[in-house]
């Protein structure tokens, strides 16, 4: 161990502070994700009944309930694009993307459906209303993470949460999925 001594009489100057602005409470993050939440979940809140707005949902509740149910790796190894080549007189085909097309909402899905008792048929509209907030969220840390200002990082979330109201973002809930770990990725890059 090496032992380190400071030199005698040296001064730590702190530099004084001004007042902190309201948005450096933690309660206005909360409550703009709060907000957010509610934004996105409000359609759900008044008709629970009501399926996700992807493309597809019921592909999704289908295959959680496969993965639920039956051989998980049945998503993963069976489904996908294929790819054939023609070689003399036979054609060969082969699953391109086996082990991973589009397999992460079912498995994302049947996850919540057993840890956290979430419905088969709910689960994407959880997702839906999720997964913006916390792409949100995420890019508003990055955001935190490089200036420290709280008014960019409201700024940041709340756009980007908006972003995915407008029509490029109503698609594929995989898609949305791989954004947010995107995010997620900047927010600790």
């Amino acid at each position: 161990m090496a032992l380190t001594k400071d030199r005698p009489g040296q001064v730590v100057r702190t530099t004084e502070t001004g007042p902190t602005s309201v948005l450096a409470s933690p309660a206005i993050p909360l409550l703009a994700t709060l907000i957010v939440l509610v934004a996105f979940g409000w359609t759900f809140l008044q008709d629970p009944s009501i399926s996700a707005p992807t493309r597809d949902p019921a592909w999704y509740t289908w295959r959680s309930n496969l993965i639920m149910n039956d051989e998980p790796g049945l998503v993963a190894g069976d489904w996908g694009p294929l790819i054939c080549a023609e070689g003399g007189s036979s054609t060969a085909c082969s699953s391109m993307f086996g082990g991973g097309y589009r397999v992460s909402v079912p498995l994302y899905g049947s996850i919540l459906q057993r840890v956290a008792g979430i419905d088969l048929y709910t689960f994407s509209a959880f997702m839906m209303v999720g997964v913006p907030a916390l792409t949100g969220l995420a890019l508003g840390a990055f955001s935190w993470r490089r200036y420290r200002d709280p008014l960019l990082f409201l700024l940041v979330m709340l756009a980007t949460a908006a972003l995915f109201m407008t029509t490029p973002y109503v698609g594929y809930l995989d898609n949305l999925v791989v954004l947010y770990f995107l995010s997620l990725i900047l927010a600790f890059f």
